[in-house]
């Protein structure tokens, strides 16, 4: 196994010690399974930071903060690894994974209690499940924890990832609206990337399941407003183990403070 990060392989370790009560990955050839799925995860992490601003150097996104949603986590891969990179990399990311399952939910909490585990926070929650019309208590983007008093005038750029999870745009978005409305004024940008097994291309069909607007086109989704700024995807290179390849869609959101240039 290569070098990691200490606090990516302290995450692998308490990954092995559980699955058996849990089954947070396959129990057959687990080692080979979790490693490939940490290799998995280091790589796409590098294809998405080129796309967030610390990269992009965005001008309408310039000292950005970083909101980051894991849907579907599982077990935490990739959101926990995705975690540890960004905030090694100086994105401080306000990060929320969100998971149904119960069991699942405790084991990425008891993930935040490893030592030197940048802070983030679990949801046992259905991104964007109707509950009769109340807001998510999502504890990452409540408005006192959003961030610094002296940061509350920054941009926001909010990065969702799915790994299982199949989930269309528009529902994503319609999530957006409902687990974080109150954030919606300061993100200037949305960027949602999707695990795909490798050479996955941009074809009709994956763009119907996805429901994948054409670049331009505006979706309006409760009190969000966004426009689509295009979707492409990347494949993960150089993986020992089984590929995989990246489906990103990007979106402005429209009225914003973070400045969508209008």
């Amino acid at each position: 196994m290569s070098p990691r990060h200490r606090l990516i392989e302290q995450y692998r370790e308490q990954l092995l010690r559980w699955n058996p009560q849990i089954n947070l990955v396959s129990r057959k050839d687990t080692v080979q399974r979790v490693d490939a799925l940490l290799a998995q995860a280091e790589a796409g992490i590098q294809h998405v930071v080129q796309h967030l601003p610390l990269e992009t150097e965005d001008p309408l996104l310039k000292d950005a903060l970083l909101n980051y949603f894991d849907l579907g986590s599982g077990g935490g891969i990739p959101g926990v690894v995705w975690h540890i990179v960004l905030s090694e990399k100086g994105y401080r990311p306000e990060t929320c994974l969100v998971e149904p399952r119960e069991k699942r939910t405790w084991f990425l909490e008891r993930q935040r209690q490893l030592p030197e585990m940048p802070p983030f926070c679990t949801l046992c929650d259905r991104w964007g499940e109707d509950t009769g019309g109340e807001e998510s208590p999502c504890a990452a983007l409540a408005a006192e924890r959003l961030s610094p008093v002296t940061d509350r005038a920054r941009p926001l750029v909010t990065l969702i990832s799915l790994k299982a999870l199949r989930l269309t745009d528009l529902q994503i978005l319609a999530g957006m609206a409902r687990m974080a409305p109150h954030a919606i004024g300061r993100t200037g940008m949305i960027l949602i990337a999707r695990y795909y097994p490798p050479g996955q291309t941009l074809d009709p069909e994956l763009r119907e399941q996805l429901r994948l607007v054409d670049e331009g086109a505006v979706v309006e989704r409760g009190t969000l407003t966004a426009e689509a700024a295009g979707a492409w995807v990347e494949n993960l290179e150089g993986l020992a183990g089984p590929g995989a390849s990246l489906v990103f869609s990007r979106f402005r959101v429209r009225g914003s403070d973070a400045g969508s240039g209008e």
